[in-house]
């Protein structure tokens, strides 16, 4: 049984398979291991499957390979519900105004 759980954002499974070596590679190798579970929301998933093949000079995995990739997350996460942040809570760097609540009342609770 995994003793970690870890919520991802979009660039550590990216990097992760792009760099093995580095510290998202570790993370992608532990959870393929099963030492780690995951969450992250559906909206990770659906930005790793629009990303993931626009970057294929990165991490050189075919298309089935991305969306086999993509699949195993998808059927071994826990899920984190997304909500709209307001402006003010918004990331400087990305702009980004999604938020992931992934704390006790923000995980599914299930594993898919």
């Amino acid at each position: 049984m995994p003793l970690l759980h870890v919520v991802l954002d979009t660039n550590v499974p990216l990097s992760g398979i792009a760099f093995p070596a580095s510290v998202p590679g570790r993370v992608v190798a532990a959870w393929r291991s099963g030492l780690v579970n995951v969450s992250l929301s559906e909206y990770i998933l659906d930005e790793l499957r629009r990303v993931m093949p626009k970057l294929k000079h990165r991490h050189n995995l075919s298309g089935a390979e991305i969306a086999d990739f993509i699949d195993l997350l998808a059927l071994q996460h826990c899920c984190c519900r997304s909500t709209e942040r307001s402006r003010s809570h918004r990331s400087v760097r990305s702009g980004d105004s999604r938020d992931f609540d992934c704390g006790k009342d923000g995980l599914s609770g299930r594993r898919r």
